[in-house]
């Protein structure tokens, strides 16, 4: 049983994230791999929008959290007062194959399979009757 799908993700297709992005966020990012979510600072959204966009174009969609929440992209019906306090202000969704690691040690292991973004292998779990 899955709640989930899984994606191959090359180690060549990772980004490792370090420091660089605390001077646009209040903390490291949350979230998964390919789902991340970003606290900026006051003043500092377009900046960090820019500098991600400038390093790693193609590789990624970013929308502001509230517009997925508003969308249904975490689900329908009665939200959970916190929800909006979890998802940050910006959601970064990895495209294609790609993941993003957020460098706390230096000493972070790239998995091999992930999941949290919005592809078909991840969206959708095989029911197998036996």
């Amino acid at each position: 049983m899955a709640d989930h799908g899984m994606i191959t993700t090359p180690r060549e297709k990772n980004v490792f994230l370090g420091e660089e992005l605390l001077k646009y966020l209040k903390f490291p990012p949350t979230g998964e791999m390919r789902m991340m979510y970003f606290y900026t600072k006051e003043k500092k959204a377009k900046e960090l929008i820019d500098y991600l966009s400038d390093r790693y174009s193609k590789r990624f969609e970013i929308y502001p959290s509230k517009q997925l929440l508003s969308e249904g992209y975490f689900g329908f019906g009665n939200k959970n007062l916190e929800v909006e306090h979890r998802i940050g202000d910006y959601v970064l969704l990895a495209k294609d194959n790609y993941s993003f690691t957020y460098t706390y040690t230096g000493g972070e292991q790239k998995l091999l399979g992930m999941h949290g973004s919005l592809t078909y292998e991840e969206l959708y779990v095989p029911l197998i009757f036996v």
